[in-house]
């Protein structure tokens, strides 16, 4: 029996000794890799923007030569150059089960002398939503014949809310609105 219980209090020894020891299965672990998260795109976030090809980094460029019309001058009186129903942004949805709809929109303009028309607004037509706009950009007066357009700028701030009725997107951006002097 003195045999047996010696023999019990060895193996409970190495038994301890092996559990507080390594054994070298998983005694450690490195990885060379890296994780970094980021934000999506404007074109890929869930509430799509997609901005006008006419747009140059976030700017409207409205260039006299591109108007619609205007710019005429007789006696020092002019017309302003007009650029009618021009596509700032475009909203999607990028959501894979394609369920947003519009909650709220807006669209507001720093310098409402530059918007004539229908002015600055918010469309369901295309997309969950697209902002248009109606541009009027003043002329340096002549006598007789067409003026030079100035070179005025402002900001539109377009904001857009989204929801499939488990989630909200809002979205709100900056675009430049800048009438080119030729």
């Amino acid at each position: 029996m003195r045999l047996i219980t010696l023999l019990g209090f060895v193996l409970l020894a190495l038994g301890t000794v092996l559990v507080i020891s390594s054994i070298g299965a998983f005694d450690s672990t490195a990885a060379d890799r890296s994780a970094g998260i980021e934000t999506a795109t404007d074109e890929n976030a869930y509430l799509g923007i997609v901005y006008d090809d006419q747009l140059v980094e976030r700017t409207l460029e409205l260039e006299s030569n591109n108007a619609d019309g205007g710019g005429g001058c007789i006696f020092y009186s002019c017309n302003e150059y007009e650029y009618d129903d021009r596509e700032l942004v475009v909203f999607e949805d990028n959501v894979p089960e394609g369920e947003l709809s519009t909650v709220d929109g807006e669209a507001t303009i720093d310098d409402s002398n530059l918007t004539g028309g229908d002015e600055l607004r918010v469309e369901y037509d295309q997309g969950i939503a697209v902002v248009r706009g109606d541009f009027r950009c003043p002329v340096d007066p002549v006598l007789l014949g067409s003026g030079e357009q100035r070179d005025p700028t402002t900001t539109a701030t377009i904001s857009l809310e989204a929801s499939d009725g488990n989630a909200t997107v809002e979205l709100e951006r900056d675009v430049e609105i800048d009438c080119v002097q030729e």
